[in-house]
């Protein structure tokens, strides 16, 4: 007589299979989000140089240059995240954040 064995789950083979499946997926969306990330992070101080910008040409066109300032220009940003620098010899501003940088004129 022979026993009947209940043999549930998977063998080592199927395992193995799924794992290198999981591995190859991961390998393809990982460098795909990152790419993601990189581009909504230079977008993100593109916007916030043009604002920048935008700001300090509206100040400059209506106050004059001579109290060009960041808190003068009263804007809106994460400070921990960015920073922002004016220079009033060549009308630039320059944002940096996130590893990124971004230089308009005004």
């Amino acid at each position: 007589m022979l026993l009947k064995t209940n043999q549930n789950g998977f063998t080592f083979i199927e395992a193995v299979v799924v794992a290198v499946i999981l591995a190859v997926l991961s390998a393809i969306a990982i460098p795909v989000y990152t790419g993601y990330v990189n581009d909504s992070q230079q977008t993100s101080v593109d916007n916030l140089a043009e604002t920048a910008a935008a700001a300090a040409n509206s100040f400059v066109r209506k106050r004059g240059e001579a109290a060009l300032t960041l808190e003068a220009l009263n804007l809106s940003y994460n400070e921990g995240c960015y920073s922002i620098e004016i220079d009033k010899n060549s009308d630039e501003i320059t944002v940096s954040g996130h590893d990124k940088s971004t230089t308009v004129s005004y």
